[in-house]
Formats: C-alpha cells, sequence, structure tokens
C-alpha cells in the first residue's frame, strides 16, 4: 500500500469546509495560514473567472417585437395598412428564428441521446423519440411562422 499523504513528499493537508464533499486540499500548511502573495493569486483568479462567467451569461439580445396572442390577433383583424403588414411580417420571421433555434437544439440534443447505448428494454417513448418530436414540432412552427411571415411580405409589397 502506499503511506498516508501526510508522509509523502511535501506535505498535505485536507481541510473540509463544512460539507465534507467539499474538500479544499493544499500542499503547503502556509497557505492556509495565510501566505499573502498566494491569497492575492486566489483572489484574481477567481474575480477573473466571476468576471468570464458573467460576461458569458450577458448575452446581448436585440430586441423583439413580440405581441401577446391577444395583441397578434387584434393586429390580424386591423391590419391595413403597409406599416402594420410589415409589423405581422417582422414578428413572424422572429418566431421563425425563435423555433428554427430551438429546432437545432432539439437536434443536437437528439444527436446526442442516439449515441447512448441504451438497452431495448426501454419504455416508449424513449428519451430519443421525445427529442425527436420536439425537434418535429419546432420546425413544423417555424416553417408556419415562415409562410405566415412570406403572406404578411406579400402584402406589404402590393403584390397579390
Amino acid at each position: 500500500m502506499g503511506a498516508p499523504p501526510e508522509q509523502v513528499g511535501t506535505r498535505v493537508f485536507t481541510i473540509f469546509l463544512q460539507d465534507p464533499y467539499a474538500p479544499l486540499t493544499v500542499a503547503n500548511p502556509k497557505l492556509v495560514l495565510g501566505d499573502t502573495n498566494m491569497n492575492r493569486v486566489c483572489i484574481i483568479a477567481t474575480l477573473s473567472f466571476m468576471v468570464q462567467l458573467a460576461a458569458a451569461q450577458s448575452t446581448v439580445v436585440a430586441p423583439t417585437l413580440s405581441m401577446s396572442g391577444n395583441e397578434l390577433q387584434s393586429a390580424i383583424k386591423s391590419a391595413q395598412s403597409r406599416a402594420q403588414y410589415k409589423q405581422l411580417a417582422t414578428h413572424y420571421r422572429q418566431q421563425e428564428a425563435i423555433y428554427r433555434a430551438k429546432a437545432t437544439k432539439e437536434k443536437i440534443e437528439e444527436e446526442r441521446r442516439e449515441k447512448v447505448n441504451a438497452a431495448s428494454y426501454q419504455k416508449y417513448p424513449r428519451p430519443v423519440d421525445s427529442s425527436r418530436y420536439r425537434y418535429e414540432m419546432f420546425s413544423s412552427d417555424a416553417d408556419h411562422a415562415a409562410v405566415q411571415a412570406a403572406h404578411w411580405d406579400q402584402l406589404a409589397s402590393g403584390t397579390p
């Protein structure tokens, strides 16, 4: 067998911080007791990681002209000018883009689930089937939105 960690090479101290599943292993006891240079390095590394994480989470989202169901229905009923037609076409183009993005994510998830070598005794629907159905649903919704956008673009351009 091997010697305990305290007897091998440099001394290793394991400190459990309130949670026994979160050990902090340190190769030098001076680091735990307050080596200021190492503390600075740890603080800088932690802050840079947090800044990168925050930057990744705060992606810039283009403003959308989303309408609720009731607003959309009233806009469709009252649309009489080219500007209103363009607004409806823009709404449906945005919906198409949203559904295409969701379909892409589901296609990736379906491919990932297909790679899982699951047993043949899985109950229906299998996870891969669920992903495939969601992909088909989002693709169908995107196609429907594209048809609607083309219709409203045609009305906005004034060609029958």
